[in-house]
């Protein structure tokens, strides 16, 4: 999100939230700058317009460290970051958390208390556990993505293939701008080679960025190796590169 386009966009509309992942954005991988950061919280102090700031992905570091909060740009913004431990650690681990201003805390909890009968026990005292060793987590999944990430941009760009796209830094995914091809039409057929993948217009309010692509690096390296293979035959096929035989399914 730049901050000025934003800025406009309150001025405008006076929105009574806006919702930003600024770290390792989904699906593009990119992290806002510290500038950004630093007029975004200004803004938020100045027009008093709550922002919800998502860091989930945070954690995914692959490489650096990740940049400080939003929140932690201004004292009084109204500013509320959350976390989770579901993509760091297990995704059974549906415990989260929100960080704010103590008088918009003191309002969530109200609102949750009447909204439901509390969070499991279980995964709250399995949660406190993880936390003593959340470094080691942060580490060992930065080694993982590393690898599952090096794989497939070694694959694509071995491939003599004219897709582009940013190698992330953190994240879990590639965002590939495939030119001249409809990605839902490679959707289609991908499906016909055993693979299963998002289309760009799928992320847009707009159903624009049908040359873009999200790949996640997700899975175990075998079946990602196998996945982009298929992958790319789909590809080759639609655009009348090469042809190819179905496979057998693989989720990418």
């Amino acid at each position: 999100m730049a901050p000025e386009v934003l800025a406009r966009k309150i001025a405008a509309v006076r929105p009574r939230l806006v919702y930003l992942t600024p770290t390792w954005q989904n699906p593009t991988g990119a992290t806002m700058p510290t500038h950004a950061r630093q007029q975004i919280a200004r803004d938020a102090e100045q027009h008093e317009v709550p922002i919800v700031e998502d860091e989930t992905l945070a954690d995914m570091t692959i490489r650096g460290s990740k940049p400080p909060l939003i929140a932690s740009y201004s004292t009084t913004a109204p500013i509320l970051s959350v976390g989770a431990l579901s993509k760091l650690m297990c995704s059974g681990i549906r415990i989260g958390w929100i960080r704010g201003p103590v008088p918009l805390m003191m309002r969530l909890a109200k609102l949750k208390s009447s909204a439901d009968l509390g969070s499991s026990l279980v995964t709250q005292a399995i949660a406190t556990e993880l936390f003593s060793r959340i470094g080691e987590a942060r580490a060992l999944r930065a080694v993982e993505l590393r690898g599952k990430r090096d794989l497939v941009v070694e694959m694509i760009r071995s491939r003599g293939l004219d897709w582009s796209f940013e190698e992330p830094q953190g994240g879990m995914s590639l965002w590939l701008r495939l030119p001249q091809t409809d990605t839902q039409m490679l959707v289609q057929t991908a499906l016909r080679h055993g693979v299963t993948i998002a289309p760009g217009n799928r992320f847009s309010v707009d159903e624009s960025h049908g040359e873009f692509l999200r790949l996640p690096f997700l899975l175990h390296r075998e079946s990602l190796a196998v996945g982009v293979e298929r992958l790319i035959a789909a590809w080759r096929e639609l655009t009348g590169t090469r042809a190819s035989q179905p496979a057998e399914c693989a989720m990418v």
